[in-house]
């Protein structure tokens, strides 16, 4: 009788053992994130690195009503990064594009034009645009002929300096009119800029650093859509893709090249 008790307990105990072992083995693993076994071990989730924010200007520049924000913003007119008279302009650029291509005679169907057209026209449906025969400033504010009365460099150092679109456009003027700008180092192929290949490509230049700044580059973006539709795109560019498009291809790696020069703008929420 004793014999058969220690054999029964001694099953039982097996028994134990054999389903403790089954238990660990059907457990699910601790999650982790692959590639970060660091974020597992802090345990919290609300320690992982968190995405910045979109700011409001990113948000404005790819808003569906673009009067709305606008109108929202009079009533609390301070938008941290910029001021509400830049962000009225840069809204302007692209609402003004419809009516200036109407003027222009450029409003007959073209299908790499008319979908970003339509956009426009969608998105500024409520935006009241300014009279396109009051002009804003003169083109003469920032390239007049004047000496600016900078040394050599003094002049370099306004132009790297230059941290908004206004003092980088009359900052590259400036050391332009006094052949400052190096540009044996600034072209690899040796390119010579002439006054409005001068004036164009720093507007471009402009262009891209502005949509970096503002988070502002996709094919959604109300500044893409400007371009595309001034001159058209042939898919879902973003702004490098369409003003690829819309340049020849020297004057393309001219404004590329002019950008790796010259510093980098910070974010509009650094």
């Amino acid at each position: 009788m004793q014999r058969a008790r220690s054999s029964s307990g001694v099953l039982l105990l097996s028994a134990l053992v054999v389903i403790a072992a089954a238990l660990v083995l059907l457990r699910p693993p601790d999650a982790f994130i692959p590639g970060d076994r660091s974020i597992a071990a802090q345990g919290p989730t609300d320690e992982r690195p968190k995405p910045r924010p979109i700011n409001r200007i990113t948000a404005a520049l790819h808003a569906e009503d673009l009067g709305s924000v606008m109108h929202q913003w009079r009533a609390a007119p301070s938008v941290p990064g910029i001021s509400p008279g830049s962000l009225r302009k840069l809204a302007d650029q692209s609402c003004r594009v419809p009516e200036l291509l109407r003027m222009d005679g450029r409003d007959q169907p073209d299908w790499r034009r008319d979908r970003f057209r339509s956009e426009l026209e969608k998105r500024c449906r409520h935006r009241a645009v300014p009279s396109l025969f009051v002009r804003e400033h003169s083109p003469d504010d920032f390239f007049d002929d004047t000496a600016s009365g900078l040394s050599v460099t003094q002049a370099l150092i306004e132009l790297r300096r230059a941290r908004n679109a206004v003092d980088l456009r009359l900052a590259w003027w400036s050391a332009y009119r006094i052949e400052a700008l190096p540009q044996a180092e600034i072209f690899a192929d040796g390119r010579q800029l002439l006054p409005d290949e001068a004036r164009q490509l720093i507007e471009v230049v402009i262009d891209w650093r502005q949509c970096a700044r503002y988070r502002a580059c996709g094919p959604d973006s109300l500044l893409t859509l400007r371009v595309c539709a001034m001159h058209g795109c042939t898919g879902d560019e973003d702004l490098l893709g369409a003003w690829h498009q819309a340049l020849s291809p020297r004057d393309f790696e001219a404004a590329l090249a002019i950008s790796r020069w010259l510093p980098t703008w910070p974010a509009a929420d650094e």
